[in-house]
């Protein structure tokens, strides 16, 4: 590989450069993280000329980005959501202790290590341009050498860190049963179907593949089965109250489909089996929270021959839960960089972040 994208990318850290040549960079063990994991990590300050910041400021938060349109007879209506989903970790560190005099020129490296929370939602992004939706779970490291007496310049750097995997415990739901009378044309009663399905598994990990049992009897039934369809589907709802005004966008996107054998009317299928050999996004895993929530099913939906009337199309469905275990580690690179002039958001005089201890 190109040996400067190499360095670009493992060995320079998120930075924030100023002016004068002063630098601040961030280095870390690993860029994904699983729940109750950890990140080390170090701040590295570089000044070149006395720099008038004296304390620095290392945080950890999430973010959640909701964005999508409405269109209405009179206009296109934009609505959006942003949420903090918290600071979780907070380091306050005063690299000199005369704050008048300012830093002296030199080198300097404030170590630090993150605990990440057991019950918070993974990092989701989710992005469609027709339609326009936009949805971001996002995580990030920020490092501020500031000073909130001495309102002049300041170095602000920051980096994502993306959050996998999942410790909590989902209800074990592996089946589902259906018994349903089926209809075709705008009379004719055609009998029951009954349909089973069993998953090996609910909780599904990234390239997991998940084994299918079924049961399908039509012995009851004067139409035929064709088919079988088996799909994985993922249901995005997103939720937002503006302006006293409830607002919901669902999405739902097909991600596999396998078409099994199906049976003739007065037959039976029993035990059978597939396989659903399933690789999931992994920028967009189960999540459950207020404003997003993401959810896949396992479907089975026999295709009957005949016009089926209004909503008597049979299927079965069992939720499963997508989840990434794996958190590699290696060292992260950013190449975003600010250099920021007067109060910093977030940080400012008032802020409990920038006046008491973590």
């Amino acid at each position: 590989p190109n040996s400067s994208i190499f360095f670009r990318r493992f060995f320079t850290m998120g930075n924030s450069k100023s002016s004068d040549g002063s630098l601040l960079k961030i280095q870390t063990d690993r860029d994904m993280v699983s729940n109750g994991e950890s990140i080390n990590g170090t701040v590295f300050i570089s000044l070149k000329d006395t720099f008038p910041a004296t304390t620095l400021y290392i945080r950890a938060f999430g973010t959640m980005n909701l964005v999508w349109c409405e269109s209405t007879i009179r206009q296109v209506r934009e609505i959006t959501k942003k949420s903090e989903l918290g600071v979780f970790f907070k380091q306050k560190k005063k690299i000199v202790e005369n704050e008048s005099d300012g830093t002296p020129p030199g080198d300097y490296e404030v170590p630090f290590h993150i605990p990440y929370p057991e019950d918070y939602c993974p990092s989701f992004k989710y992005k469609a341009s027709s339609p326009d939706v936009s949805a971001q779970i996002a995580y990030e490291v920020e490092a501020v050498f500031y000073n909130p007496d001495v309102k002049t310049k300041s170095l602000r750097t920051h980096y994502p860190i993306t959050l996998k995997g999942c410790r909590v415990e989902h209800d074990q739901v592996h089946e589902a049963n259906l018994s349903k009378d089926i209809k075709t044309g705008l009379f004719f009663q055609r009998g029951q179907c009954e349909l089973k399905m069993v998953l090996d598994k609910n909780l599904v990990s990234e390239n997991d593949n998940i084994e299918v049992r079924y049961d399908v009897d039509n012995s009851q039934c004067s139409a035929d089965i064709s088919s079988l369809n088996l799909t994985v589907e993922r249901v995005i709802k997103l939720h937002q109250r503006q302006n006293g005004t409830r607002h919901d966008k669902v999405l739902t996107h097909t991600l596999y489909k396998q078409t099994l054998p199906g049976i003739k009317a007065g037959e039976k299928i029993e035990k059978a089996e597939a396989m659903i050999l399933f690789k999931s996004d992994e920028n967009t895993p189960s999540v459950d929270r207020k404003g997003l929530k993401c959810t896949y099913y396992v479907k089975l939906a026999p295709v009957v021959d005949g016009f089926l009337v209004g909503n008597n199309r049979p299927q079965v469905r069992v939720p499963i839960f997508i989840f990434f275990k794996e958190a590699r580690k290696m060292i992260l690179s950013c190449d975003e960089t600010t250099f920021a002039t007067g109060l910093i958001a977030g940080l400012g005089e008032n802020n409990e972040a920038a006046t008491k201890e973590p």
